[in-house]
């Protein structure tokens, strides 16, 4: 029998071919791996929320706060399936990263560098400033604050929250000074002076850097507990109509007090 051999232009076709059905596969390739790791930060915001719930159901039904040198997260150990010791948890400075591991803190779509040897933190509480023990900034409705002193916990009980399920509690921000486990102040190599707990008006000023970028959209977790992919400016709708701002976001669903 005789054998036939391939041509050198039967070579290029076969080459050709296979270069086509590559370029066609590999983009839906990237396009199922980052669903799938926005699926993740779901999930992991979705077991925040069932850590949110075991912390206020031991805790007047407040939300965990940040005070100088406990972070909320800090607050959530032992609620959110981390083993972390007192001694390092009380402290103003990053877990270390050697020691611990980020758990459900870090989002799979996080890939910005921090500090050596510090661990990722993809998620902020909704911030909420009280002036003078009664009034509230418009800009920062949220749940959760920073406590400096004696007094009641800056935060609010989930009991006063009435419209949970368009209230949101938790929102991917994803940023080199974001560690987990600072405290209320960060040492100047953790970040300069930066709060666990983010301003929307810090969230606004930086959505280029949104975590799934193929989609718009970021991930939010509500009071209620369910998990919504948004654009940015889908947050500031006002239920009745109208749209707020970074700095007046009355009756978003950055609002935990409407």
């Amino acid at each position: 029998m005789n054998n036939k051999k391939f041509t050198l232009i039967e070579v290029l076709v076969v080459v050709a071919i296979i270069g086509i059905l590559a370029s066609l596969i590999l983009p839906a390739l990237g396009k199922a791996r980052k669903k799938s790791q926005m699926s993740v930060c779901k999930s992991n915001m979705k077991q925040l929320h069932m850590a949110y719930m075991m912390y206020t159901d031991d805790n007047d039904d407040y939300f965990p706060f940040d005070i100088v040198d406990m972070s909320w997260n800090d607050h959530l150990a032992g609620y959110d399936g981390r083993k972390v010791d007192y001694a390092d948890l009380n402290t103003n400075t990053p877990l270390s990263a050697s020691q611990y591991s980020g758990g459900v803190y870090a989002c799979p779509s996080d890939y910005l560098e921090r500090a050596d040897d510090t661990l990722t933190l993809s998620y902020s509480p909704t911030q909420l400033t009280i002036h003078g023990g009664s009034f509230i900034n418009t800009g920062q409705r949220g749940i959760t604050g920073i406590h400096w002193g004696s007094g009641a916990p800056v935060s609010l009980q989930i009991s006063e929250i009435n419209q949970t399920s368009s209230t949101m509690s938790t929102f991917e921000y994803m940023a080199s000074n974001n560690s987990l486990g600072a405290g209320g102040r960060h040492p100047s190599k953790y970040g300069g002076g930066g709060f666990s707990v983010v301003l929307p008006s810090t969230f606004f000023a930086n959505v280029d850097n949104i975590p799934h970028e193929e989609s718009g959209k970021s991930n939010f977790l509500f009071v209620d507990g369910h998990v919504e992919s948004l654009t940015s400016q889908a947050t500031l709708s006002i239920s009745g109509g109208g749209v707020g701002t970074a700095s007046a976001t009355t009756g978003t669903m950055w609002d935990a007090h409407k």
